[in-house]
């Protein structure tokens, strides 16, 4: 197939970096952009549940379906979705990041051959299907991220928060390679956006990227990075599925850099650290909800929150990241999207608990530094 393709270099991963305790993973991994960004044509086994699977088989029958009224006119029977995005080598978060940074993909399924460029997708028909809109869009960018840099703020910070959900959820063999997997996107993204970017949280979308929430917190907790740590503010440091709030994507005053931004010793956030007042914490439906008074002596729901683990609920601190436009003049009757935090054993800053939203009144102003590890 490469000579075919009129090419004389044909790079296997598994062959050409060594695997195993001796060899050279650790070094390569993070070299691995240039190799998928710099190749002509990446060729993907989308149908193979494993490296034993072969993928050049026999495909059934496309030779098409007739349309109705038009014997003679086939209609393509392809499903790009499904065959390709559904398969289960675009289940593994390692492909995530290879298929981003390739220029060309040739998809090669269970039932049709497909051609993936920056211009669309082809069937092996050569019918091209329904050109990629929204956050597609960037992902079939053969020039990644070029076309971030002309998306703007909003679409850009949509498409991010797209592509951290849809790693989240995709396989890996090592959890603790959950922060490696990604590197060559999130580094790219941060040279084209001219900002920083630290365990997977942009700095000029600092606000709206440090909004995530765990899809299922019964799920193992930290994971054990062997020779380094993630910050507790980063969801790098768990396994599992992520969310953002979703309605603070579009809405989101963020506070200015001297009260949120990364701190100069590269593994903490510089933030002002606030209390709850004149509220308590309570459940609702098994979610965990903010009650406060009203004149009449009963109780109306103010907020909402959502732990990162079960097992760590405390209700004291919080840092603002974020406050929603919703039109009221008065800021006390804005909504305050926040981090819950907790000071860390031995008093030398804070640490992230979970997030959520509360209406600013029950938020104290007074403001102490610190940092979140």
């Amino acid at each position: 197939m490469t000579r075919l393709l009129g090419k004389q270099y044909l790079w296997i991963d598994a062959l050409c970096i060594i695997q195993g305790p001796d060899g050279d993973w650790n070094s390569e991994a993070r070299s691995m952009e240039d190799v998928f960004a710099c190749a002509y044509c990446t060729i993907a086994a989308s149908s193979a549940h494993g490296w034993q699977d072969g993928f050049l088989k026999q495909h059934l029958d496309s030779s098409g379906i007739g349309m109705q009224g038009a014997p003679n006119t086939p209609t393509c029977a392809c499903d790009f979705d499904k065959d390709v995005d559904e398969g289960p080598l675009m289940k593994r978060a390692w492909v995530l990041q290879e298929r981003v940074l390739s220029r060309r993909i040739m998809h090669f399924t269970a039932l049709h051959t497909y051609w993936e460029c920056g211009d669309g997708v082809r069937c092996e028909q050569f019918t091209k299907l329904e050109p990629p809109f929204g956050k597609q869009h960037f992902i079939f960018d053969p020039n990644f991220p070029d076309r971030l840099r002309q998306a703007g703020y909003r679409r850009t910070v949509d498409f991010v928060q797209f592509l951290f959900e849809k790693y989240s959820i995709s396989g890996l063999t090592f959890e603790s390679d959950r922060d490696v997997a990604i590197y060559s996107l999130v580094e790219r993204m941060g040279h084209a956006l001219h900002t920083e970017v630290r365990y997977g949280i942009v700095r000029c979308f600092l606000g709206p990227l440090l909004l995530w929430k765990r899809t299922n917190k019964d799920e193992a907790a930290l994971i054990t990075y062997r020779d380094r740590t993630v910050p507790s503010w980063s969801w790098m440091a768990y396994a599992g599925g992520i969310e953002f709030i979703s309605d603070a994507t579009q809405r989101l005053m963020v506070p200015r850099s001297a009260d949120l931004d990364f701190a100069n010793d590269g593994d903490t956030l510089a933030v002002k650290v606030r209390q709850f007042k004149d509220c308590w914490i309570g459940q609702d439906r098994k979610k965990f909800v903010i009650f406060a008074p009203t004149p009449s002596a009963l109780t109306r729901k103010v907020g909402s929150l959502w732990f990162d683990v079960a097992d760590k609920i405390e209700f004291r601190y919080c840092v603002v990241v974020g406050m929603g436009e919703e039109g009221q003049e008065e800021e006390s009757c804005k909504t305050y999207y926040i981090l819950v935090v907790r000071e860390k054993q031995g008093g030398e800053g804070y640490e992230r608990l979970g997030v959520g939203k509360v209406e600013a009144r029950y938020v104290s102003k007074d403001r102490d530094t610190g940092k979140l590890w």
